[in-house]
């Protein structure tokens, strides 16, 4: 065994010695290198039996993909994700369809007034005219003359309506329809079979979505 020397006072050492025998100074590392070295052995082993382990794992993972299932391989068709995007056929791409509530007209006829615009005038009902108040309907005043206000017809333009027949309808203030809610007006949604995409997505044949195939 090699002597050792302390490097403060000179004096001679045990091999093993941590520190000097008659300075006490701690002794030089390369005594501790012996130990240095078992403790990198040991983080040495640990590593190689890791990746032993990891190979053996791996090797039986391949083993089984080759004799039970095959090699996988990442499908061309669909890039490995198992689905394909195709053109969607009820938007054709566009995106928008025709509002099925309004059929693309935007508007909806008023349920109110069944798109009349309004409903019969309650003063004429509906017919546009009331009896004359001075000849009261017989067209003839009471000097056997023509009445001068319903000029002999014996009824005048109704007050109320003039003449239409109709008193306007509140709920659709006389347009006779209403705007569609579904489309807000526009005729026209945004398609629910590819929720706007103008692309739908299907399962790739080729690889039944799974996204990879056999070799």
């Amino acid at each position: 065994m090699k002597p050792m020397y302390c490097t403060k006072c000179g004096c001679k050492t045990k091999q093993d010695s941590i520190f000097c025998p008659q300075c006490g100074e701690k002794l030089c590392s390369e005594y501790a290198k012996p130990h240095r070295n078992f403790r990198n052995l040991v983080a040495l082993a640990i590593a190689v039996s890791i990746a032993l382990i990891g190979v053996y794992y791996c090797e039986n993972d391949k083993r089984y993909n080759s004799e039970i299932t095959g090699i996988l391989n990442i499908c061309s068709e669909c890039d490995g994700t198992g689905y394909l995007q195709i053109t969607c056929t009820n938007c054709s791409s566009e995106k928008m369809v025709e509002c099925v509530e309004c059929e693309g007209s935007g508007k909806i006829i008023c349920n109110w007034c069944y798109g009349r615009g309004g409903n019969d005038c309650i003063s004429c009902n509906g017919t546009g005219r009331d009896y004359c108040s001075v000849c009261l309907g017989s067209g003839i005043d009471y000097d056997g003359n023509l009445c001068v206000l319903c000029n002999g017809r014996g009824s005048t333009q109704c007050i109320m309506c003039f003449g239409s027949g109709i008193s306007e309808c509140t709920a659709c203030f006389g347009k006779g329809y209403e705007y569609c809610s579904d489309c807000n007006g526009d005729g026209t949604m945004m398609c629910t079979e590819c929720d706007g995409t103008g692309e739908i997505q299907v399962e790739c044949q080729e690889c039944d979505g799974v996204g990879r195939i056999k070799d």
